[in-house]
C-alpha cells in the first residue's frame, strides 16, 4: 500500500492564491479585475496545445495556455460562477493535456474570500 500523498498548502494574499505540496508550488492562481485571471501550473509544456482548464467544484473555465519556462500559464476572463464555487470551498483541479494539478481541497473560506473580492465578484 502507498503512503498518502503530503496534505497540500493553500497560501496567498487577495491577489494571488498558491497551492504546495511538500514544499514545492504546484498551481499559483491570480486575479486582477482589468486582466482577468491567470493560472501557472507546474505543468510540462507541450507545443501545439493551447488549452488549460481550471475548474471549482463542477464549475470549469477554459483558459488560453502558453509556455512558460518550466511550467505553463493559463489566461482568461473572471468567470464569476467559477469565483462563487472557489470562495465556498469547493475542490480545485486544473488540466493541461492530459496533465493534472488536484483535485485539492479549496484554500480556507477566508483567503478564498479576500481573493473573490479583489477579483470584482
Amino acid at each position: 500500500m502507498d503512503p498518502p500523498d503530503p496534505p497540500a498548502v493553500w497560501t496567498g494574499d487577495a491577489h494571488t492564491l498558491d497551492l504546495s505540496q511538500n514544499g514545492v508550488r504546484r498551481l499559483e492562481i491570480e486575479c486582477d479585475r482589468k486582466t482577468g485571471l491567470t493560472v501557472l501550473g507546474a505543468f510540462k509544456p507541450v507545443g501545439g496545445q493551447r488549452q488549460m482548464s481550471i475548474g471549482a467544484g463542477d464549475v470549469v473555465v477554459t483558459l488560453d495556455a502558453t509556455p512558460e519556462g518550466a511550467a505553463v500559464k493559463g489566461q482568461g476572463a473572471r468567470d464569476p460562477d467559477f469565483l462563487r464555487a472557489l470562495g465556498e470551498g469547493r475542490k480545485v483541479a486544473v488540466n493541461y493535456d492530459g496533465q493534472d494539478i488536484g483535485p485539492y481541497d479549496g484554500p480556507s473560506r477566508a483567503l478564498a474570500a479576500r481573493f473573490v473580492a479583489a477579483c470584482g465578484l
